[in-house]
């Protein structure tokens, strides 16, 4: 056996508190003041742009005051293996939040053009495409239009590219009829594209027309007590014919590896909560959405990945409750209304150790699982067991297996088993939730996946944990 010295070993271990001492903490509020060193509550920063600024080194933290809203886009930096750079949350209150959004709540932001048509006023700055509008503290939403020809009803808005200005059909100047109007622009709040070792915590993110947090090529990026709302709506740039609509929760895109989003919130999203796909050459391995809560988005989860070379390797989405999947904002005014819990494009042979377990899907407006171009030997790539499904009304799920593509109602659950080999242990009854948590008398209790750890011999609950929310 090879034996070390005593003064390498005492070097080494120098050398690693030398690191650990060299970190440091940073302060983000709205009180604060760029031209501070930001390294205490009282000397805070402003800024998302001078967070994205600073010279953050590996084991560096960045806290944002509990309470406050930054605007804008956030671009992290990478960290080091054991030590990431963190972005948080410090003091009392509600998570901050970043946005990107305006409230266009004073007569004078409006002007009338014609008969119940408003357009913003020249002092508004509408630089980017505007994805939705919230009426009155999200009571009600505005219809995006393709043009001002289609502003026909109350709440139909439409964004001109040229002159920069959003259009509104309103009875009346749109100020006085609501009590606030909140615009949501921008693209995307957490650009992360080529970092890894990154971590985010008690954050939240919403009101942006495009994703909470995107970006290619990440590995280690950890997503922990987050929350994610109102997010999408806008077009995506370059896409189809120039009205593909767009916006995920988080959005792993191409290569990305040893991610992990956990204890999550994620509502009101126009497409998925959380999503892995790609269509460009990368491997997509070792990714984990686990203990998250997601209700009212269009898709709980949604994959795809179109490069045929690309490998897909141990995908897991596990412990998540969720619900009402295509009930939320965006779902009647979508231009491709589904509401699916589990939406899989596609599945190739490149897939392995894909695994969806342990969660509750409880109704969606079309099916609970949506997988129809899969590869001949889809169960050997994918594990689906121990879930609860449930529908009031809708569709149960549509697989291809063996190259047959099949549609079950919801009846069909014992023919849906045996024709997919899917669901042996899964429970298929009303979950009984409490809110988002289960009740005393729920049937998801203690019969989850006994792999997943046992506690007092019992099996583990189907669905998220929600210790871990705070």
């Amino acid at each position: 056996m090879m034996r070390i010295k005593p003064s390498l070993y005492l070097f080494c271990l120098a050398f690693s508190i030398l690191v650990i001492a060299c970190s440091s903490d940073y302060y983000v509020s709205n009180e604060g003041n760029d031209r501070n060193n930001g390294k205490s509550p009282e000397q805070a920063w402003k800024s998302l742009g001078k967070v994205n600024n600073a010279r953050l080194g590996a084991g560096d933290t960045v806290f944002f005051r509990r309470g406050d809203s930054f605007y804008g886009q956030l671009v992290p930096q990478s960290g080091k293996q054991n030590n990431p750079v963190v972005y948080s949350a410090y003091g009392e209150g509600e998570k901050p939040y970043l946005h990107h959004s305006i409230l266009i709540n004073q007569e004078q932001n409006w002007v009338q053009q014609m008969d119940k048509l408003w357009c913003t006023s020249n002092e508004l700055e509408l630089v980017e495409d505007v994805g939705n509008l919230i009426f009155n503290d999200e009571e009600g939403f505005g219809v995006k239009c393709k043009s001002k020809d289609e502003l026909t009803k109350q709440g139909d808005f439409w964004y001109d590219y040229n002159q920069q200005k959003v259009w509104l059909f309103s009875e009346s100047n749109p100020a006085l009829l609501y009590k606030n109007i909140r615009c949501v622009m921008g693209s995307t709040l957490i650009w992360q594209e080529d970092k890894a070792f990154v971590h985010y915590e008690n954050i939240a993110l919403k009101y942006c027309a495009g994703h909470g947090i995107g970006g290619k090529n990440t590995h280690h990026i950890v997503v922990k007590k987050c929350d994610f709302s109102y997010l999408g709506g806008g077009y995506l740039p370059g896409y189809g014919d120039g009205f593909e609509r767009y916006g995920n929760g988080v959005e792993f895109w191409g290569e990305a590896g040893n991610n992990l989003v956990e204890g999550c919130k994620f509502w009101e999203i126009y497409d998925a909560a959380v999503t892995n796909q790609s269509s460009v050459a990368g491997d997509q391995t070792n990714i984990t959405y686990q203990n998250n809560v997601i209700w009212n988005c269009e898709y709980s989860f949604e994959f795809f990945n179109w490069f045929p070379a690309s490998k897909v390797e141990n995908i897991r989405f596990i412990n998540n409750t969720c619900v009402n999947a295509g009930y939320g904002w965006g779902h009647e005014q979508r231009p491709d209304p589904s509401g699916r819990h589990i939406c899989i494009w596609e599945l190739t042979a490149n897939a392995s150790g894909f695994r969806i377990e342990n969660n509750i899907f409880s109704n969606a407006k079309e099916y609970l699982i949506y997988i129809p171009d899969a590869d001949h030997d889809i169960q050997s790539q994918m594990r689906m067991d121990y879930n609860c499904l449930y529908q009031e009304s809708g569709k149960l799920a549509i697989l291809e297996v063996n190259g047959k593509v099949e549609m079950f109602e919801k009846k069909d659950f014992a023919r849906y088993q045996e024709f997919t080999s899917f669901e042996r242990n899964s429970v298929n009854a009303n979950p009984l939730l409490d809110g988002n948590k289960l009740s005393r008398k729920s049937p998801c209790m203690g019969v989850g996946n006994p792999e997943f750890g046992m506690t007092n011999g019992k099996a583990p609950n189907i669905g998220a944990n929600l210790n871990p929310l705070q």
